[in-house]
């Protein structure tokens, strides 16, 4: 008969091993939990507010390209990171046409039930400290498609997207 002792180590065990498990369950998926920050949604772009706009792609090689107020904008492919700066003039377009298609109102997490190859998008917009996300897998909100072709646009080359399969 095992002591009690024993016991004691072996259901402290069990506890510590559960909680690891629900930890990493809670935490495992940050493009969806990502999507789900919101904010309220603007009446108009205001120049004097600080935003930073950035557009994650999740395929082969994970990229992000993160455009700031001041017209940084920077890509980070894998470990690869550049920098390349804009026009304030664009950085405008992009807002204007962020707050046009109605961004702040989109849902945040938008997966579809097609199959097969997509390679998944997720736009984050921060405005005064507030973000909102918006995810997509297969089928974009109206505008969403757009809206990462037009920020992948405003970088010099061509970013070029794999899939998995």
């Amino acid at each position: 008969m095992p002591s009690r002792q024993y016991f004691f180590v072996k259901t402290g065990l069990v506890l510590i091993i559960s909680a690891l498990v629900l930890l990493c369950g809670c935490v495992g998926n940050s493009v969806v939990e990502t999507a789900m920050t919101t904010t309220t949604t603007p009446s108009s772009v205001e120049t004097s507010e600080k935003w930073t706009i950035s557009l994650v792609i999740s395929d082969m090689i994970p990229k992000e390209l993160t455009i700031k107020e001041d017209g940084t904008i920077q890509l980070a492919e894998g470990d690869n990171v550049k920098s390349h700066s804009i026009n304030i003039e664009e950085v405008d377009a992009i807002k204007k046409r962020i707050t046009d298609i109605g961004f702040f109102s989109m849902n945040p997490v938008n997966e579809g039930d097609g199959c097969c190859d997509f390679v998944p998008h997720n736009i984050t917009v921060t405005r005064e400290g507030e973000a909102h996300s918006v995810y997509c897998y297969n089928q974009c909100p109206e505008g969403f498609d757009q809206l990462a072709y037009n920020i992948k646009s405003l970088w010099p080359e061509e970013i070029i997207v794999e899939g998995f399969a």
